[in-house]
């Protein structure tokens, strides 16, 4: 807190405001701003995991990982269910070769494991996850930060998006004051 003195200061790393602010007693100074001009003393109130800058790198770091997005979900949702339905199918294509078609065990058996691994949709996943590359590369073009690949589906789930002044998506609790 500003005892005596004035100072302007740059709060632009916490606040994102890009004007320098200007401090006079009584005022509250937030670690991790910088002075850039002015004289004060200023009394300590919140030290180490107390300050300001130490909250907000907390509370950064306690945001649990996204889960998984609905896209991977329902990609999860189908691998499961075809993995599944192979074990019936494999099943009937053994008993088909061994017994209807009197194959061999050994042919029946590698025809079946043939036929199976062909029914496996293992490039889903690999499909999916250039898509997503894909998408992260055509976003950082556009100056866009992409921190977590289920943000792309986010992305084109939005029809508005709420920004501050400087850009920044803040707090969910903006509210329009004037529509021109």
């Amino acid at each position: 807190i500003v005892r005596t003195g004035f100072l302007q200061v740059d709060e632009s790393l916490i606040t994102g405001e890009a004007d320098a602010i200007a401090k006079n007693p009584g005022d509250e100074l937030k670690s991790g701003s910088f002075v850039i001009a002015g004289t004060a003393r200023a009394q300590l109130t919140h030290v180490g995991n107390d300050a300001f800058a130490a909250k907000l790198a907390a509370e950064a770091k306690s945001k649990p990982r996204a889960a998984k997005s609905e896209m991977m979900r329902s990609l999860d949702k189908l691998i499961k269910f075809m993995g599944i339905m192979l074990i019936p199918v494999g099943i009937l294509l053994f008993c088909h070769q061994f017994f209807r078609l009197s194959s061999g065990l050994l042919i029946s058996a590698e025809s079946t494991v043939a036929a199976l691994v062909g029914m496996i949709p293992e490039g889903l996943y690999l499909l999916t996850s250039i898509a997503l590359a894909v998408s992260a590369i055509k976003l950082t073009q556009q100056r866009v930060l992409v921190q977590d690949m289920n943000c792309i589906e986010t992305l084109a789930r939005v029809d508005v998006l709420c920004v501050d002044k400087t850009g920044t998506i803040t707090e969910p609790v903006m509210q329009v004051e004037n529509v021109i």
